[in-house]
Parts: structure tokens; C-alpha cells; sequence
């Protein structure tokens, strides 16, 4: 029961949710630095008023930010989608591997209670003789 329990651990599906994950968190953070360039950025615009040079690249960063925000809201959802579809198939597999075991319980106990039945019957039919 274990081993098949640990493949789905390291699964691909599971591991295509954690890359699907870490990607997500590293363009959050690559927002969150283009936010910070963007602040910069418009405080030397207000700073400098009239420099079409710094005017550019201001617009440039905050379309940088508007797509990193897009991307990320794609690759979020994307993200959270693969994760859920893994943790309802753990969930499914998981509740199939402990039925299998409990099964496999109950078929081992009824097999000793045979066997004991049996030794039973053998036992009563020597005694009589």
C-alpha cells in the first residue's frame, strides 16, 4: 500500500502542479519588483517633469507591470486548477488504496476463521473416535 501511495506523492501530475506553483510565485515576485521600478520610475517623472526620456521608460515598466499582472493571473488560476485536480486524485486514489487494504483485512480474517473451523471440525470428529 505504501509504495503506490508514495509514486503518487512524486507523480508527474503532482510535480506539473508544484512547477505550475513555483512559477506563479516567481513572477509575484518579479511583479513586485517591477511595482517597486514603476514607483521609482514615476517619482522621477514627478521629479523631472517634462523628460520625455523618463516619460518612455515609465511607460514601458508599467507595461511591463500590466503584463507580468495578466500573466500572473493566468498562471494563478492555471496553477490552482492543477492542484485541485491533484488533490482530488490523491483523494480518489487514497480512498481506493484503503478500501483495497480493509478488503485484503477482511479477506485474511475470514481465511483464519475457515482455517479455525475447520481445525474445529477435525478436532470434534477425533474426540468422537
Amino acid at each position: 500500500v505504501a509504495e503506490p501511495l508514495r509514486a503518487m506523492v512524486l507523480g508527474a501530475p503532482l510535480d506539473d502542479a508544484r512547477h505550475l506553483a513555483q512559477r506563479y510565485d516567481r513572477m509575484r515576485q518579479e511583479a513586485e519588483a517591477q511595482a517597486i521600478e514603476v514607483s521609482k520610475r514615476q517619482a522621477k517623472v514627478r521629479e523631472t517633469p517634462g523628460n520625455p526620456d523618463l516619460a518612455l521608460k515609465l511607460d514601458a515598466a508599467e507595461v511591463k507591470l500590466h503584463d507580468l499582472k495578466s500573466n500572473m493571473a493566468i498562471l494563478g488560476k492555471e496553477a490552482a486548477a492543477a492542484m485541485a485536480a491533484v488533490e482530488s486524485q490523491q483523494q480518489r486514489l487514497t480512498l481506493q488504496r484503503l478500501i483495497a487494504m480493509v478488503e485484503a483485512e477482511r479477506t485474511y480474517h475470514q481465511r483464519v476463521l475457515q482455517i479455525l473451523d475447520q481445525l474445529e471440525g477435525e478436532f470434534s470428529v477425533s474426540v468422537l473416535f
